[in-house]
């Protein structure tokens, strides 16, 4: 997945047009996932002429948030929409979360660098020691129901591979009670919780 291909991709097709089609075959209504999952969720929109980075994105210890992006004009926004839970009272906040900003001077990958440089501060540590063959991987994270099992994702690795994905991250696959009729169990986003007793 290179999110850079698709945000041109969509740029050339003008923003008031559908997303392009991410995954062969099925259309996701929401293009990204939420935020925070292993990192805080960056949205970027670097400008290589001016070598300048605009990089918003949202952490929180307690409460996750979707992230969008939405045409305006000729502008673009990028919007992270907190789901919050509590219980107020008259005249009591709720505490959250936090967006931050920042405007990087230079490259992409510096811009990416600077980023990085935040994760301390929110207890992720990335691995030191990343094999060479990452630097080059597009990953795809698919379960096999999107196509209507093994044999359907079989047939479309051909696209795939055109697509310019070259590794397959396979999400677990196991019987659940399916209540909501949906191809996997998201209940971390859906009702219900692995947690709950």
């Amino acid at each position: 997945y290179k999110p850079r291909t698709l945000l041109l991709e969509q740029l050339a097709r003008g923003l008031d047009v559908e997303p392009v089609e991410v995954s062969p075959g099925f259309y996701v209504p929401r293009r990204f996932g939420d935020a925070p999952d292993f990192a805080p969720g960056l949205l970027a929109i670097h400008n290589r002429e001016l070598r300048l980075t605009l990089m918003s994105w949202y952490f929180s210890w307690v409460e996750p948030a979707q992230l969008y992006t939405r045409s305006e004009g000729n502008g673009i926004s990028l919007i992270y929409e907190p789901r919050v839970a509590g219980w107020l009272e008259p005249g009591q906040n709720l505490r959250f979360g936090t967006q931050y900003l920042q405007v990087q001077r230079g490259s992409w990958p510096q811009a990416l660098s600077s980023f990085r440089k935040f994760y301390p501060e929110v207890g992720v540590s990335p691995p030191t020691d990343i094999p060479p063959w990452t630097q080059q991987a597009v990953i795809y994270e698919v379960h096999p129901a999107q196509f209507g099992g093994f044999k359907g994702l079989t047939q479309v690795l051909p696209r795939l591979k055109e697509m310019g994905i070259n590794v397959l991250y396979l999400m677990p696959i196991w019987l659940f009670n399916n209540l909501k009729n949906k191809l996997w169990d998201g209940n971390w986003i859906d009702s219900g919780s692995p947690y709950a007793i």
